[in-house]
């Protein structure tokens, strides 16, 4: 009887056995920059705060980055039409590399340049992932692409239950700024590493070198599909983008612990974990829509229960429902898009300008679950009760992800029957 190796268990733990060697080299390349990007991407947030107080510079800061990541992704596809998605990627890596020298340059002065470090982020996001959409789509098909999302994110889920708590760890066993330059630095050294990777993935060459965004949304508004899986991400975005940060910045203005901050989001990870197995296992196109609407009612029923009480054993326990329950929305609506711009005869040669646009939706509507967190928390006067409430609207808010979602995926579905036929 052949010997089955410790890797060839974890494929078929995460029903990973139909992905490709190419798959697995671009996931190892991810991985490195889920790590370097984890090192500090929350407490960046943190960092800020701790030099104001004011949660409304967090905000700023993350809308800023949201914003320039859509707007930057327009260039970003001009680039990839140019030369290739791994230049693309490494462009990206670079840009996170200026934004931690920034963030150890500005110092305890770093919140007075929130406008050039949103700025910076945003743009380093727009080509790092225009190129992982790129390759991510390249390396997966219509059968296994829900599997490939699903062990992607359990990966992000593993590395997010340690290296933030390590890092938290590091900021409050060195202190203060030496702790988080620390930080910064080793987010640095190793994004240079994964730069390395990144120009060793295979490159897919585009034959047209043309940039053709015009063109791209006119096949948008004729093929209903994308515009319906264009319409997903930008109700998705209303409540992903803030609940990406929110629920950690509010446990840091009630207990100012980047420990504890750190320890939330261990412990949320490892709940996710075991979300995404049951992703990987059990998620498929024809049932997305269940698992999505399962998804929002919980989540739905537990922002409730926040708005009777809110402290810091609530939070924690709001941020690991959170984490079960959002990858069911955020995958669904994701693989539904990719889903649609693989089928559509003549998506191929357009892919670097519809994720661009698909960017774009995501990001309008990431700014808008924003601004609604910003107009509540200013009418309220900072109102625990009322910030609460916020986070339910952005919750109903996933109505029409499934809405759209779900007419997306009829469609595609519609245009696949064709095909075969």
């Amino acid at each position: 009887m052949p010997k089955i190796s410790f890797a060839d268990y974890l494929r078929k733990a995460v029903n990973g056995e139909s992905l490709g060697a190419t798959y697995y080299q671009f996931l190892l390349v991810h991985t490195e920059f889920i790590i370097f990007n984890g090192l500090p991407n929350v407490f960046i947030n943190t960092f800020l705060m701790s030099q104001t107080g004011d949660m409304n510079i967090v905000l700023i800061y993350n809308c800023l980055n949201f914003f320039g990541t859509a707007v930057g992704m327009f260039f970003s596809a001009a680039v990839s039409h140019r030369f290739h998605s791994g230049v693309v990627s490494v462009l990206g890596i670079l840009g996170f590399c200026i934004l931690y020298l920034q963030l150890i340059i500005f110092n305890t002065r770093a919140a007075d340049y929130v406008v050039l470090l949103g700025s910076t982020s945003g743009l380093a996001s727009a080509f790092y992932w225009l190129s992982y959409s790129q390759l991510f789509t390249e390396f997966t098909d219509l059968g296994n692409r829900d599997s490939g999302m699903a062990i992607i994110s359990i990966i992000t889920s593993v590395v997010n239950s340690v290296v933030p708590f390590l890092a938290g760890a590091v900021i409050s066993g060195l202190g203060g700024i030496t702790g988080y330059n620390t930080v910064f630095g080793l987010a640095f050294a190793i994004a240079i590493l994964t730069a390395v990777g990144a120009m060793r993935l295979p490159k897919p060459q585009n034959q047209d070198k043309q940039v053709r965004h015009k063109e791209a949304i006119r096949f948008v508004l004729k093929n209903r599909a994308l515009l319906f899986g264009l319409l997903s991400e930008g109700c998705k975005g209303i409540r992903e983008g803030a609940f990406s940060f929110i629920l950690s910045i509010l446990l840091y203005r009630m207990i100012q612990s980047e420990v504890l901050v750190g320890f939330n989001t261990f412990l949320s990870s490892l709940v996710a974990v075991i979300s995404f197995l049951i992703i990987s296992k059990r998620m498929k196109g024809p049932n997305r829509i269940h698992y999505m609407t399962a998804a929002v009612c919980a989540l739905f029923i537990f922002g409730m229960i926040s708005c009777l009480t809110m402290n810091p054993m609530i939070l924690i326990a709001y941020t690991v429902v959170n984490s079960f329950f959002s990858g069911f929305i955020v995958n669904s609506s994701c693989g539904a898009f990719l889903d649609a711009v693989q089928v559509l005869p003549g998506a191929e040669g357009l892919r670097p300008e519809l994720f661009a646009q698909k960017e774009l939706f995501l990001a309008t509507g990431r700014c808008i679950g924003i601004f609604i967190i910003m107009l509540m928390d200013w009418l309220s006067a900072g109102s625990t009760v009322w910030l609460s409430v916020s986070l339910v609207i952005l919750t109903l808010s996933q109505i029409g992800t499934i809405a759209a979602c779900r007419q997306a995926m009829k469609l595609v579905n519609e245009i696949s029957l064709k095909e075969c036929a």
